[in-house]
This record gives C-alpha cells, structure tokens and sequence, in this order.
C-alpha cells in the first residue's frame, strides 16, 4: 500500500481481486470508489443520496475512471470504509427528513 494513502485493499467484485485506493491512475480509483460502494451494499442511488447530490451519472464517471473523485468524496469513502460512517444510519436520517448542512 502507498505512503499516501488512508485506505487499505478492497475487494473488487468485478475484477475478482483486491485493489489498492487512489494510488495512481483514476480507474484504480473508481474501481476503489465502486468496491467500497458494494462492500457498503449500497446502489449508485443511495450512494448518491448519502452524498447529497444528484448528478448519478457523474457518479458513474468517476466509478469508470473517467472523472476525478474529488476530495469530499473521498472522504466519505475512507470515512465509510473505516466504520466512522455507517451508510445504512446516514440514509434513514437523509430518507427520514433530517437535513443536510
């Protein structure tokens, strides 16, 4: 694992292997984004509501490779895949009506 990285390797269902986050290229990184998604069980949609945004196909782009994962959704990401998120009590709160900042 890189020095300048939080993350540790996650499976990949897709490629059948363990992959290392945000470690160089931004298809290393989306497919990190993507296995952290589903080790999370969560839908493009939820992921997308637990970011509050609702540019999905964005979402998709940076999954793919194709677009930058910007910094605050990075974070999300370390924050999910370290346990200091739990998606499933950040959705009901987002589902339930609580506001977001």
């Amino acid at each position: 694992m890189s020095d300048t990285t939080a993350f540790d390797p996650v499976y990949d269902p897709e490629l059948g292997e363990d992959v290392d986050p945000f470690d160089g290229t931004q298809q290393e990184a989306g497919r990190k984004m993507k296995a952290i998604r589903h080790n999370a069980g969560l839908s493009i949609r939820e992921m997308a509501d637990l970011l509050r945004i609702n540019d999905i196909d964005g979402l998709r782009q940076m999954e793919r490779g194709k677009r930058k994962i910007t910094g605050p959704i990075r974070l999300v990401l370390e924050c999910i895949e370290d346990g200091r998120i739990d998606p499933a009590t950040e959705l009901d709160a987002i589902i339930g009506g609580e506001d977001g900042p």
